[in-house]
C-alpha cells in the first residue's frame, strides 16, 4: 500500500503520536514516482506499506506509514522540514527556551532552526538526517548528525539527484543503473575518502557539513560547507580535569538515554570500556541487563562474570555457532552495507546479542569507540604521533558502516554509543599522549577515572584485555570458514566482502535467497 500526501494540505497528528522515520528514499527533479515507491519497500525493517510526500520538484518516502511528527511545512516561507532517524534531546533543548508545547518534532526543529541556523544541529544527540527543501527556490539542504551515526549518499544522474540512507533501495529498480567501483579501489582501504562510497557515482554526506542541492533551469548544483567536525585542538586541560570531563560527558550522555525504568543492556566483554558504560549504566536504571559471546575459538565469558558480579547486572553467556555465525556475517553486510571487512567479521557480536536481547531491553548501551579515541589500535612505536593517528581513525567512521543503524533496526531496538559524541571525540584527540600512556599501557587516563570515580575496581579497570571480535576470536572464526591462512589478513576478507557486495548490488536477490556456500567462493 502507497500513501501519496500532499503535505501542504494536511493536517497535524497529536503530540503523543510521534513516531520519526528510520530510512527515506527522496529524489530531485525526476519523475520515477512507481520505481521509487519499489525503492521504499528495500529499506529496514522491510514493509510494504510506503508513504510519499511531495514538493512538486522534490519526493521523500519511507517505508511505513507514520504519524506527522517528522515534518512540518511552513505556509510564510514555501518550507518543508523533515526528520529522519533518532534525535534523543530535541525536546529538552526546545523546552529550554519554549517550555512544554504540543509542537511536531519538525516544527520544534523549524523554530530553533530560524532562530540558529544549521548550527542547532551541532546540539542535538543522536542518529539522524534533517531535509529541508524550499519550494519557491526549489533548493534542498540536507544534513546529519554531528557524530555520523546516520548514513545518507547521494548520486547524481544527468538532470536528477537521488539520495538514500540506504544503497540497497536501488536494487531491482529501474531508477539508474548501479555497479560497485573496481575491485582494486574497494580495497585501497586507507585511501578512502570521508565522503567514499563503494557504488560507482555515488557520495556519502559528510558528518558536520551542511550540503546544499539547488535546482535550477533543470540543472543541479551541489555546495557543502562546514560547520562542525572531528578536529585536533589544543589541550587546554590538566590530567585530573581531563578525568573529570571525560566523566562528565559520558555520564550526562548515559544519563540521557535513561530513565530510571528503562531496561537497559550492555554488551559486555569484561574490559574496560564496557565495563565504564555498564557502572555508568547500573547508576541510573535499575533494571541492568549485560551479555557477552563467545566461540568454540575463544570466549570472554570469565572476564564479563567477573565484571558483572561487581557491578550487580544481570548477566547472560551467548555462544555462537559457525554457521550462525557466517548467517549474521551475510546478514550485517547486508543490513549496514559495511565498506570495511574488519566490521563485516565483528559486529556479529552485536548482531547477537541483539538478536537474544532486544525483547529484554529497551535499549542497549555500548562503549564501542573508546579504542580510536583513547587507545592505540596500532601499537605505535613512536607514541608523539597518536592524536594525528586516532584523528584518521575517526574519519575514517564516516564511510565504514560500522555507526549504521540497521541492524538493530531490524530487531527493533537501539544501539547506543555514548563514547561517540564529537565533543568527547575532539577531547580525546586532542590529549597529549601523555594522559594516553602509562609506559606501554594504553587508556591510561580512562583508567584512572573509571577508579577514581568508583566504577571499576582497580584491578578490572587495569585488565589487560583484547579487542571485542579478538577476545571470542571472531576474526579467526571468518578466515576459518573462508579458507584463509592468516586471519589478519584483511587484504583478502576485504576480497571476501567485496565478492558478496557484488552479489548483493547485481543478483537482485533478496537477502533470504542467498546461497551461503556460493558467497565463501571468491577470486583471491
Amino acid at each position: 500500500m502507497s500513501t501519496l500526501i500532499n503535505i501542504k494540505k494536511d493536517v497535524r497528528f497529536k503530540h503523543n503520536q510521534i513516531m520519526l522515520p528510520q530510512s527515506f528514499f527522496a529524489y530531485l527533479n525526476s519523475q520515477k514516482i512507481e520505481s521509487f515507491k519499489e525503492a521504499l519497500t528495500k529499506l529496514t525493517p522491510y514493509s510494504e506499506d510506503t508513504q510519499l510526500f511531495d514538493l512538486d520538484h522534490f519526493l521523500i518516502g519511507y517505508n511505513s506509514y507514520l504519524s506527522h511528527n517528522h515534518y512540518y511545512y511552513d505556509s510564510a516561507s514555501g518550507q518543508a522540514f523533515f526528520i529522519v532517524g533518532k534525535c534523543y534531546n530535541l525536546d529538552f533543548i526546545f523546552e529550554g527556551f519554549y517550555g512544554i508545547t504540543k509542537k511536531t518534532a519538525a516544527e520544534k526543529f523549524f523554530i530553533l532552526y530560524q532562530r540558529y541556523g544549521v548550527d542547532i544541529v551541532a546540539s542535538l544527540k543522536g542518529r539522524f538526517c534533517i531535509c529541508i527543501f524550499n519550494e519557491a527556490k526549489n533548493i534542498l539542504d540536507v544534513c546529519t548528525d554531528i557524530n555520523g551515526q546516520f548514513p545518507v549518499f547521494y548520486v547524481q544522474n544527468g538532470e536528477e539527484l537521488f539520495l538514500t540512507s540506504e544503497l540497497k533501495a536501488f536494487v531491482g529498480t529501474d531508477i539508474l543503473p548501479i555497479k560497485l567501483i573496481n575491485r582494486a579501489a574497494f580495497l585501497k582501504f586507507d585511501q578512502h575518502q570521508q565522503d567514499y562510497s563503494f557504488l560507482k557515482g555515488f557520495k556519502k554526506v559528510i558528518p558536520g557539513r551542511h550540503y546544499r542541492f539547488k535546482l535550477s533551469e533543470n540543472k543541479i548544483s551541489i555546495q557543502s560547507t562546514v560547520f562542525r567536525q572531528i578536529q585536533i585542538g589544543q589541550n587546554q586541560l590538566s590530567f585530573q580535569q581531563a578525568k573529570d570531563k571525560i566523566y562528565e560527558l559520558l555520564n550526562n550522555y548515559v544519563q540521557l538515554m535513561v530513565a530510571s525504568d528503562t531496561r537497559v543492556g550492555v554488551p559486555l566483554s569484561g574490559g574496560l570500556d564496557s565495563g565504564i558504560i555498564a557502572a555508568l549504566t547500573a547508576k541510573h536504571a535499575k533494571q541492568v541487563k549485560s551479555f557477552t559471546i563467545g566461540t568454540a575459538l575463544g570466549n570472554e565469558f570469565q572476564q564479563a562474570k567477573e565484571t558483572a558480579d561487581f557491578l550487580g547486572t544481570t548477566h547472560e553467556e551467548i555462544f555462537i555457532e559457525e554457521t550462525t555465525y557466517f548467517q549474521s556475517v551475510l546478514h550485517g553486510i547486508y543490513l549496514n552495507e559495511f565498506a570495511h571487512p574488519v566490521y563485516a567479521e565483528g559486529f556479529p557480536g552485536f548482531y547477537h546479542v541483539l538478536k537474544t536481547g532486544h525483547e529484554q531491553v529497551d535499549l542497549f548501551l555500548t562503549g564501542y569507540g573508546a579504542d580510536l579515541l583513547l587507545g592505540d589500535i596500532y601499537h605505535l612505536e613512536d607514541k608523539s604521533t597518536i592524536a594525528k593517528i586516532s584523528e584518521q581513525s575517526c574519519f575514517h567512521t564516516a564511510w565504514t558502516g560500522e555507526f549504521s543503524p540497521f541492524i538493530p533496526r531490524f530487531f527493533n531496538t537501539e544501539l547506543v554509543h555514548p563514547f561517540w559524541q564529537l565533543d568527547l571525540i575532539n577531547l580525546s584527540i586532542s590529549l597529549p599522549s601523555t594522559y594516553k600512556y602509562l609506559q606501554d599501557e594504553v587508556k591510561y587516563v580512562l583508567r584512572e577515572m573509571a577508579v577514581e570515580k568508583g566504577l571499576l575496581q582497580y584491578d578490572l579497570a587495569w585488565r589487560k584485555k583484547t579487542a571485542f571480535n579478538v577476545g571470542s576470536s571472531m576474526d579467526k572464526l571468518l578466515a576459518m570458514i573462508l579458507g584463509i591462512t592468516d586471519y589478519k589478513d584483511y587484504q583478502t576478507k576485504g576480497m571476501f566482502l567485496y565478492h558478496v557486495l557484488e552479489n548483493m548490488f547485481s543478483s537482485q536477490q533478496p537477502f533470504d535467497e542467498w546461497n551461503y556456500k556460493d558467497l565463501t567462493t571468491f577470486k583471491k
